[in-house]
């Protein structure tokens, strides 16, 4: 954020207005949480809390503040700032309370992962606790599409797979997200993808503790029932129906409702979906989680037209669950089937395949030759899986460029030209940028040396930066003293800034400490008279 002038009541960046309150119950602006942590102008209230723009005293940035005050276990607040659970409520308050600090300390563990919205940490104040969070700028997925509209295939599929990814790498780190939704993605103004809406199990459940929030269209069926399971599958129904709607424009029928009047389709002449991507999304979107793709990774690797992961379910499974008597009837019947099936391969072994049968799979993952009327999708597949791809070898020939990319894993493929959906001709050339991952440059010795050599330095090597003058009786004016990472550390290029300690000249003693920055970074402060 910005400072304003004291002359302003309104920010001309953010719009706040000094004049205006919070509402009644929220903290006050200018309350201090944790001796750090200021109070903003109050944002939106859930069925876990309130949350607030705030400012860090300490760092000197813009953050969001959660403070855990749900509706439905405290006493409205009034003049005071402390947080009072209703009378019987208290057990579940602190239950539910501790459920909270869980979910955000676990994100707070990974701050080095690109595509979430961070969160800092959680303090405790007032009697109840506050979750610290990065606060971005971006449109929401809902405002991202208003401006562009729907899309094919190719590009929502390309715009979302950086949030498969991160969804993905969530599930590996046992977290579920059950709130994903166009309003829980973020769109930065780079194109980037980040995920937010992080919240308990509690406020993602109907019936539950609190007063449920759940995404009209997009929350799956599981989530209106208090005794349902829900798992890794439950946000590849979340996944789909974002995708369904970067597709069509529309968003999908509710799934309460779908449970009894199922009415949701996909329409394929939007969005240039085939039969079997159609297949693969609806499957997806199935009202019986057990008939969805039980993974992100599944799901994925569906939508590329990569062979589908195999079961991890042993075919004894169903067979142990059956009655000795079922057991008996279902051997008979599996002693019978091998006999058919001897005799229909003896047979056709001597008569030859019909020529009216279709010998091909029925696998959703299978793709016909028909469909290469177009140029296919290769974004996010590996240069290996495509030479390997029987439909594609001779019809090709590929170009590989190395790209670094943020949003794609080292030997995935970032882009492509012709692009996807483009007229095929046999034989053309595609050129696949595949990625060597996210470009990383150590940190160099800039402990000790002139201010100016630092920046030239740092400028060969494309690192951003910012300088904070200090005091410091170590070195003269105008040197380094140190940086906010230490020499050798690999710092992002895309993601990362280094922060330079510059001793202060004389001159410059009466003005104030605020950050300088590379011409590379559209640097902006925020101080408490912009909250």
């Amino acid at each position: 954020m910005n400072i304003i002038n004291s002359d302003e009541t309104v920010c001309p960046h953010c719009g706040y207005n000094g004049k205006k309150k919070n509402p009644q119950g929220m903290l006050p602006i200018g309350t201090i949480i944790a001796g750090r942590y200021q109070i903003g102008r109050y944002m939106q209230i859930d069925g876990e809390g309130a949350v607030y723009l705030g400012f860090d005293n300490k760092e000197k940035l813009a953050v969001l503040i959660k403070e855990y005050l749900p509706p439905t276990l405290v006493i409205p607040r009034t003049e005071e700032t402390l947080v009072y659970p209703k009378s019987g409520s208290e057990v579940l308050f602190k239950t539910t309370m501790y459920d909270f600090i869980e979910v955000y300390q676990n994100i707070a563990l990974y701050e080095d992962t690109p595509g979430i919205v961070h969160v800092y940490g959680v303090v405790k104040d007032n009697g109840t606790v506050y979750a610290i969070k990065e606060y971005v700028k971006g449109d929401t997925l809902v405002e991202y599409l208003n401006k562009v509209g729907y899309m094919d295939f190719g590009g929502a599929l390309s715009l979302l797979l950086p949030a498969f990814r991160t969804v993905e790498w969530m599930h590996d780190q046992n977290i579920l997200h059950r709130g994903l939704s166009p309003e829980n993605i973020l769109v930065e103004k780079n194109g980037k993808i980040r995920i937010n809406g992080f919240a308990t199990q509690a406020l993602r459940t109907k019936g539950g503790e609190l007063k449920s929030a759940l995404y009209n269209g997009y929350s799956a069926p599981e989530q209106y029932d208090v005794t349902a399971f829900q798992d890794e599958c439950t946000d590849v129904y979340s996944l789909a129906a974002i995708l369904y709607t970067c597709i069509t424009g529309e968003v999908p029928q509710n799934a309460q409702e779908r449970k009894t009047a199922d009415s949701l389709s996909l329409d394929k002449n939007k969005g240039k979906v085939s039969q079997r991507q159609t297949k693969v999304i609806m499957k997806a979107l199935s009202v019986n989680p057990q008939h969805r793709q039980q993974t992100v990774a599944e799901f994925l690797s569906q939508l590329q037209g990569k062979e589908p992961e195999k079961t991890k379910v042993s075919p004894l499974d169903f067979f142990n669950d059956l009655s000795a008597k079922q057991k008996q009837i279902a051997a008979i019947g599996a002693g019978c089937f091998v006999i058919l099936i001897l005799f229909l391969l003896v047979f056709f072994q001597k008569k030859g395949t019909p020529a009216n049968i279709d010998s091909s799979s029925d696998s959703i993952s299978d793709t016909s030759i028909e469909e290469l009327t177009s140029v296919p999708n290769f974004v996010g597949m590996t240069y290996q899986q495509v030479v390997e791809n029987s439909l594609y070898g001779g019809q090709f020939t590929f170009v590989i460029e190395e790209v670094y990319s943020l949003n794609y894993r080292d030997g995935e493929i970032a882009d492509q030209t012709p692009a996807y959906g483009s007229t095929y001709t046999p034989g053309m050339t595609i050129t696949l940028k595949v990625s060597k991952g996210e470009e990383r440059v150590a940190v160099p010795a800039v402990t000790g040396h002139d201010v100016t050599t630092v920046i030239n330095q740092l400028g060969l090597l494309g690192i951003r930066y910012e300088i904070m003058y200090v005091y410091d009786t170590r070195y003269p004016p105008g040197y380094v003293s140190g940086a906010d990472k230490q020499e050798g550390y690999e710092l992002s290029i895309e993601r990362e800034t280094l922060i330079i300690y510059v001793v202060r000249r004389q001159e410059e003693s009466s003005q104030p400490s605020v950050p300088e920055s590379s011409s590379e970074v559209s640097s902006e402060t925020i101080s408490e008279s912009s909250i």
